[in-house]
């Protein structure tokens, strides 16, 4: 303990004799010790806290692979994400969706804000249930029946001022008039927008396309297991279905 202190004490005459030296030695601690706290942050935000749905060990991300191109997480295009839900049957639930921008107006002047498309199942595939009202029905998938709307919780406070009369109101979307259905919980959010600045307001249906896209790779997708499925099972059920469709 003498020794420590001693070399403490010289330490401290050194630095008192050098005062540029010691700021760099100060400022370059503060940055090191900075930038380690905001990793941690970010790791802890994305990676060690669990997702906040229920039973998450349940929910998987389904993602694409290009080899030959290096492309190792691609979106799903139409054809696949609609072979794996009507035909896997190791996943309860299989989702899917894809935020865009578009013009809001009839709430004051017109705004640009992020919506996203999002499936009929994607909600029962995340386990979450709708603070107010409800979530889409698979007939609002088909084209021209789905001018209906879900709130994000913070676009229902900051909108409409969190009254439950919302379910009595209508937005437009780039000139189209969408019903508010429902409400989303407060701690809700899509799986990308707990890293994303740009989290959706609105969710609107996505449309179940009678011409399905082969080789746009648009579609985030998540699903949900079934209780006696596992991982290993589920992928060798994605090979069977994929490979099929490639033949």
């Amino acid at each position: 303990m003498d020794s420590l202190w001693q070399d403490l004490k010289y330490g401290v005459r050194m630095l008192a004799r050098s005062p540029g030296f010691t700021a760099v030695v100060v400022v370059t601690l503060a940055l090191g010790i900075g930038a380690n706290t905001a990793i941690f942050s970010v790791v802890n935000a994305v990676l060690l806290r669990p997702l906040p749905y229920p039973r998450p060990q349940e929910i998987v991300s389904l993602v694409g692979r290009s080899p030959g191109s290096g492309f190792d997480r691609l979106g799903l295009t139409e054809v696949e994400y609609a072979t794996l839900r009507d035909e896997s049957r190791t996943f309860m639930r299989v989702g899917a969706y894809t935020p865009f921008q578009t013009t809001l107006t009839g709430l004051g002047e017109a705004e640009r804000i992020p919506v996203a498309a999002v499936s009929a199942d994607l909600f029962a595939a995340l386990g979450v249930e709708p603070a107010l009202g409800r979530t889409f029905t698979a007939d609002e998938e088909e084209p021209g029946r789905g001018q209906v709307a879900v709130l994000n919780h913070g676009a229902w406070q900051r909108r409409f001022g969190g009254g439950p009369d919302v379910l009595d109101h209508t937005v437009s979307l780039n000139q189209n008039d969408f019903q508010i259905i429902g409400v989303m919980p407060a701690n809700f959010q899509l799986p990308s927008d707990w890293q994303s600045t740009n989290k959706a307001e609105l969710y609107v249906p996505l449309p179940r396309r009678p011409r399905l896209n082969w080789g746009s790779h648009y579609l985030t997708s998540v699903a949900r297991l079934e209780p006696n499925a596992n991982l290993e099972q589920a992928r060798a059920e994605i090979g069977t279905l994929v490979g099929r469709l490639a033949q």
